[in-house]
C-alpha cells in the first residue's frame, strides 16, 4: 500500500530544517551545513517520540507498541555426552555429532541434573562444548544423559519493554500464557532442582539488560529469560513499546507516526532548529505544543474498544463464546508439571 502524499518524510523534514536554519533554497551545501541539520531533526524527533506531559502524565504513542513473534528452541537431548574437567569441555559420545546446534553457544548443558552456561560451542570438526569457567562441574563426568536447551534470548534492537504477558501461538495449544516476573526471581527459580520428564511450555519470564563493554559498537540491549526449561519449540507472541532508530539522512523514509501526525513531527523538528539557532523556546515550540495536544487527542482514540467486553461473574453460565460454559472451561490450565487442573 503506497503511503499518502501528505506524510512527511525525512527529506522534506531535511528541506524544511534546511530553509529555517539557512535560507534559501532548503539545500545544504556543505557537510557541515548537513550535520546540523540531521542533529537538529533527531533532537525533533526525539522530543516528538517522548513528548513533553500535558498535565500529570506524559503520553505514550500506541504506534509505538507493536506485536512481534519469536521462536523457541526445542532442547536437544540425544545419546550421550561426557564432560572433562581438565579442559572444561564436554563432548558428545554416542553419537558424536553436534552439528546444527549453532544457537547454543547463548544456551545451557544440563549434565547429571545440573545445568551450566555455555560459552562457545564447536558444530564441526571436534564437535565440543567449553562451560563458563565461573560456573562448571567440580570433576569430570563419564558418559551420560545430557540436555542442551536455551531459555535466554536477545530481544530486538529497538526493544524497550514488554507490555502485558507473552502468548503463544494456536498451535502450540497452551492453556496459559507467560507471566513477566523480576529478573530475581527466575534466579530464584533456576537455582532449585526443578525437573520433569513432561513437555512443558515456560510460565515465567524476565527482562534483563546485557552487561555492556567500552568496546560494544552499540548501546545496551535487553535479554528475555524464560522458566522452567524449554522443551519442545514453540512460538511466543508479544506487544512492546519500541526505541525508535532512523538515519534521518533519507529521502524517502517516514519517521514512526508519520501517517496521522506529519504536522507535529515538522513542528517538533522547527522548535529544535529555533533551540539551536536562538538558543531559547520561540513560537515553533508554542506550535508544536498545539499540535502536540491534537496528536494525543486522535492516538488516545486510535485502536480504542468500543467496549471492554462482558462485565458478568459467570453465575449466569454463558460463555463469551456464546455457549454454555463448563467448569473446565472457567478455570482449566496445566500445572507445573504439564497436567490439566480443572
Amino acid at each position: 500500500m503506497a503511503e499518502s502524499t501528505f506524510t512527511l518524510n525525512f527529506g522534506d523534514l531535511r528541506k524544511e530544517v534546511s530553509e529555517f536554519l539557512y535560507g534559501g533554497s532548503g539545500t545544504a551545501s556543505t557537510a557541515h551545513k548537513a550535520d546540523v541539520i540531521t542533529r537538529v531533526i533527531e533532537s525533533g524527533l526525539r522530543q516528538f517520540y517522548s513528548p513533553p506531559p500535558l498535565g500529570q502524565h506524559m503520553h505514550d504513542w500506541s504506534f509505538l507498541k507493536p506485536i512481534t513473534s519469536m521462536t523457541l528452541q526445542e532442547s536437544y537431548s540425544t545419546g550421550t555426552a561426557s564432560y572433562d574437567s581438565g579442559t572444561n569441555q564436554a563432548t558428545p559420545v554416542s553419537p558424536a555429532d553436534w552439528s546444527g546446534l549453532t544457537w547454543a553457544d547463548k544456551g545451557m548443558f544440563e549434565i547429571d541434573g545440573i545445568n551450566y552456561p555455555i560459552e562457545t560451542i564447536e558444530t564441526s570438526g571436534q564437535y565440543r562444548i567449553t562451560l563458563d569457567a565461573s560456573d562448571k562441574p567440580s570433576a569430570s563426568i563419564a558418559a551420560t544423559t545430557y540436555k542442551i536447551h536455551q531459555d535466554d534470548y536477545d530481544m530486538p534492537d529497538d526493544f524497550g519493554r514488554v507490555m502485558g504477558d507473552i502468548t503463544f501461538a494456536e498451535k502450540d495449544k497452551s492453556w496459559h500464557t507467560v507471566k513477566i516476573v523480576g529478573e530475581n526471581r527466575i534466579r530464584a527459580m533456576r537455582q532449585k532442582d526443578y525437573s520433569t520428564t513432561s513437555t512443558v511450555d515456560p510460565y515465567y519470564a524476565a527482562i534483563k539488560p546485557n552487561a555492556q563493554s567500552d568496546t560494544d559498537s552499540i548501546g545496551s540491549r535487553q535479554v528475555i529469560q524464560f522458566w522452567p526449561s524449554i522443551s519442545s519449540a514453540v512460538v511466543v507472541s508479544y506487544r512492546y513499546r519500541v526505541r525508535p532508530s532512523h538515519d534521518v539522512t533519507q529521502t524517502n523514509k517516514h519517521p514512526y507516526g508519520a501517517s496521522d501526525h506529519s504536522e507535529t513531527i515538522l513542528s517538533a523538528c522547527l522548535a529544535a532548529a529555533e533551540q539551536k539557532l536562538d538558543n531559547e523556546r520561540g513560537s515553533h515550540y508554542t506550535r508544536f505544543m498545539e499540535c502536540l495536544a491534537a496528536s494525543i487527542e486522535v492516538d488516545s482514540r486510535t485502536n480504542r474498544p468500543e467496549n471492554l467486553g462482558y462485565n458478568s461473574d459467570n453465575s449466569d453460565g454463558v460463555s463469551m463464546f456464546g455457549g454454555r460454559m463448563v467448569s473446565n472451561d472457567k478455570v482449566r490450565h496445566k500445572d507445573i508439571d504439564g497436567t490439566f487442573i480443572d
